[in-house]
């Protein structure tokens, strides 16, 4: 999208053109880049491995374009239950598979599968999917970009 342009205008009163912006011109560009960037919007994150628990904690996404931004921090409930852990509930589906960074050291990998909007959890060092009981009482915290 092509940004439309205002001519910059003395607004000092010192003979030059252009050496302050103008507050129209700023005014303009700004809110060109807000309406192409749109609103950081919670979300809330869902149990998509069937065993109906329930996450506390923020989560939020911003979108531009087809390039989704999350962030989440989570906690998981107690829980003994042994089905394979996936978070839910992104908002948009994936385009394609990808990875997220975890704020809380290296110890987990987070994958986004293609044509999905959930996320699976395996551990780094031994490449095995996690299951709910595994991450029972511990916090998620995750972010980066998925294309949708």
């Amino acid at each position: 999208m092509p940004i439309a342009r205002t001519p910059m205008v003395d607004d000092d009163g010192s003979g030059k053109t252009g050496t302050i912006i103008n507050n129209a011109w700023k005014t303009e560009f700004y809110g060109q880049i807000d309406a192409l960037v749109g609103p950081v919007v919670p979300f809330a994150v869902t149990d998509s491995s069937g065993a109906g628990l329930t996450f506390a904690g923020p989560c939020a996404y911003a979108r531009v374009g087809n390039i989704v931004s999350i962030s989440i921090n989570v906690t998981f409930p107690a829980t003994a239950n042994a089905a394979l852990a996936r978070l839910g509930g992104l908002p948009y589906f994936s385009l394609n598979a990808g990875g997220l960074y975890t704020i809380y050291g290296i110890s987990r990998i987070y994958h986004i599968q293609g044509n999905s909007n959930s996320i699976i959890v395996f551990h780094a060092t031994t490449g095995a999917q996690l299951t709910n009981a595994d991450l029972s009482g511990q916090t998620v915290a995750l972010g980066g970009t998925y294309q949708a």
